[in-house]
């Protein structure tokens, strides 16, 4: 582990120390870390190091297809991942695109260090949101999407995308209490107690 150079790749000031301080949490021997506003702005530096250890911040624009880039220039790189919204799809995507370590955003500290020794050691490391995520899946919760009514998904996505019960009777040409009828029915057949509840439940398994 000697010589191990950290790239943390975060736009947030603050949010880039966090990351810094969970790097100096991990135990590691006296790491250098070299810290980039965007994945562009790696990927066209005049680094030339063998091995790094790259952390992608939450704040960070993540295009998936950014990834490959970054491979290609640090084929043996470790990467890690932090992203505010986490579904099921981009999960899979991430982890085919080479990540070594997802983790949310929320993720208490201590899952960041983990992963850091984790990835550094060759293994791979997911947070504990996503590993409920991923089982959930796994065993058919996401069948809860089958009892919806094709209305009741419109409906779901529009929440999902932040449309109040008013928007969303006027984009779907419905009145408001139709509206405030297929939300609550939403809410029931997801088994979640308000909105806040739905936008969770869609995004842990991947209905939207």
């Amino acid at each position: 582990m000697r010589g191990l150079h950290i790239l943390i790749v975060e736009e947030q000031p603050i949010t880039a120390s966090g990351i810094r301080q969970a790097v100096l949490s991990s135990s590691l021997p006296a790491p250098e870390a070299t810290h980039f506003l965007r994945l562009q702005e790696l990927w066209e530096s005049t680094f030339a190091i063998h091995n790094p250890l790259i952390i992608i911040g939450p704040s960070t624009p993540m295009d998936i297809k950014h990834l490959p880039l970054v491979k290609k220039k640090f084929p043996k790189a470790g990467i890690i991942a932090i992203q505010p919204k986490i579904t099921c799809s981009k999960a899979k995507k991430l982890f085919k695109a080479k990540i070594d370590a997802l983790l949310c955003a929320q993720a208490p500290l201590e899952e960041l260090t983990q992963a850091i020794q984790k990835v550094i050691n060759g293994g791979k490391f997911t947070c504990s949101f996503v590993q409920k995520m991923l089982l959930d899946i796994s065993i058919g919760i996401q069948s809860q999407m089958s009892v919806l009514t094709d209305r009741e998904k419109e409906v779901l996505q529009l929440i999902v995308n932040e449309f109040t019960t008013k928007e969303i009777a006027e984009k779907l040409y419905i009145s408001s209490c139709t509206a405030e009828t297929h939300r609550l029915n939403i809410i029931h057949k997801l088994g979640v107690r308000n909105t806040a509840g739905i936008v969770r439940e869609a995004l842990r398994m991947d209905l939207c």
